[in-house]
């Protein structure tokens, strides 16, 4: 019917698709571009991130692990990213309506084991319901 399609591998004369190359670094494909990298950045990404004072003191190399607290009681956050072409800092994009993270409880005492349970008593039949009784003579 004169129509080529390239969805078999037995088909001749198709060549194998080659990547184009990107300057970009490679993700790999299933992941979606991350934050700062024009991804976008949200809340959950201040998970697993160590807080520091501004993103700017961060170590370059721990840029992507950073976070700092631009207003904290009202849930705003600067992600650290980068540092980008060019700079030698971290940059940071502020997203809005974070918690801050919970902070882990104090440790508790384990609570005292409580003693094995022990077999239930064999519990007595149902009660039978009583006979019903005749009607009153009328």
């Amino acid at each position: 019917d004169g129509k080529t399609t390239c969805s078999s591998t037995t088909i001749e004369g198709c060549e194998a698709p080659t990547a184009a190359p990107t300057s970009a670094p490679t993700v790999a494909p299933t992941a979606a571009l991350s934050c700062g990298d024009g991804g976008d950045c949200t809340c959950a990404d201040l998970a697993g991130r160590t807080e520091v004072a501004k993103c700017k003191k961060a170590d370059t190399d721990d840029c992507a692990a950073s976070f700092a607290w631009k207003d904290e009681s009202s849930g705003l956050a600067r992600l650290c990213y980068g540092p980008v072409d060019g700079e030698t800092k971290c940059s940071q994009t502020e997203v809005e309506g974070c918690l801050p993270p919970p902070s882990p409880p104090p440790p508790s005492p384990p609570p005292p084991s409580p003693p094995p349970p022990s077999p239930p008593p064999p519990s007595p039949p149902p009660p039978s319901p009583p006979p019903p009784s005749p009607p009153p003579p009328s």
